[in-house]
């Protein structure tokens, strides 16, 4: 009989707090897409190629980051996240030429090269400092739909 080897679960819960920020983030900056640029919280606005898409569901829009990769101090930083169709975050790996355009434009270039700077930085991020993210994402995705419903 052949024995296998078992695999060890983490014992860490961090991956699970990194996954439901970046759930949070990602509500937060397809909605405030949305209603920056269409008003409401149905479609939103490709930062990249500027076409209407769902704010959820298939086909919809995503949270895509003007600096590639997962690691580091640009993965929940809002000021350089915003709404991506699939094809420009996806397909054309965050259509950077454009987005590069559109972030001059919008944020200028001082905080596009403080992004920039900021991407070569070796970060981890802590438990605590995620849990803090994540309540500050919720929080501001609670007021938001708050005040588009006083009307």
């Amino acid at each position: 009989m052949k024995k296998t080897k078992l695999k060890r679960r983490s014992s860490s819960a961090l991956p699970v707090i990194k996954k439901s920020t970046w759930e949070a983030c990602s509500e937060w900056v397809r909605l405030s897409g949305a209603f920056i640029s269409t008003g409401g919280f149905d479609y939103a606005e490709c930062f990249t190629c500027r076409k209407l898409y769902k704010t959820f569901g298939f086909g919809g829009i995503q949270a895509g980051h003007f600096i590639p990769g997962r690691l580091g101090l640009n993965l929940y930083d809002e000021r350089g996240i915003r709404p991506q169709c699939s094809r420009c975050n996806n397909h054309l790996k965050g259509n950077w030429p454009a987005y590069y355009e559109h972030m001059v434009e919008e944020c200028g270039i001082d905080l596009v090269n403080e992004l920039l700077a900021q991407s070569k930085i070796i970060y981890q991020y802590r438990a605590p400092e995620l849990l803090e993210l994540r309540a500050a994402f919720k929080a501001k995705t609670k007021r938001l739909l708050e005040t588009e419903n006083i009307d």
